[in-house]
């Protein structure tokens, strides 16, 4: 419930429109409408459960589609990582908020390769040889994703790529939930 109300909030809105005006996108959100699915399918129906935005192109690589968020895959992982650990409902809607605004930046930044020619059919057939972590494309949407929310929160990055690896323990979530406490204080 609230990773769809962070999609349909205001906030939201804004972090598209300012991923947008950051990496020069020349088309409109009706264009690259984002619709929020439960979880990516696999080729043999399984459901992928770590994949949490995919940029839905024609099969011929001509047109988007839309973006898909995965909402169910998103909250999947925050409760697997976070529920047990964190216990202010504020600091878990941070958390979703940033998982949220990363998929969707992530996906922009496929949509700026596309738009710029560099995700064709004949790309993603080299592409998709690699493994997901060696793809070109992949590792310049993680890093410019990481950028674009470290820019739009001024949040530090190595408490962002913490949450983001889901690399906490009982005393790095004390940790988190103290620093989400100041970096509040600051932004205010």
């Amino acid at each position: 419930m609230l990773v769809n109300e962070i999609i349909e909030s205001e906030s939201f809105n804004d972090f598209v429109l300012f991923v947008r005006n950051e990496l020069n996108i020349e088309g409109t959100r009706d264009q690259y409408p984002i619709v929020p699915e439960d979880y990516q399918e696999g080729d043999g129906g399984y459901i992928v459960q770590d994949t949490f935005g995919a940029l839905l192109l024609t099969p011929s690589y001509r047109r988007i589609n839309n973006i898909d968020l995965y909402v169910s895959s998103i909250v999947t992982r925050i409760n697997d990582v976070f529920s047990h650990r964190i216990h202010r409902s504020h600091d878990m809607e941070l958390i979703s908020r940033i998982y949220v605004f990363n998929a969707i930046a992530h996906e922009y930044v496929h949509i700026k390769q596309f738009e710029e020619g560099r995700i064709t059919a004949e790309t993603m057939e080299i592409q998709n040889q690699l493994n997901y972590e060696e793809r070109e494309i992949e590792i310049e949407a993680v890093r410019l994703a990481n950028e674009l929310l470290i820019q739009y929160t001024s949040m530090e990055g190595a408490r962002l790529n913490q949450i983001l690896s889901g690399n906490i323990d009982n005393d790095s979530a004390r940790e988190l939930s103290n620093y989400f406490s100041e970096w509040e204080n600051e932004s205010n």
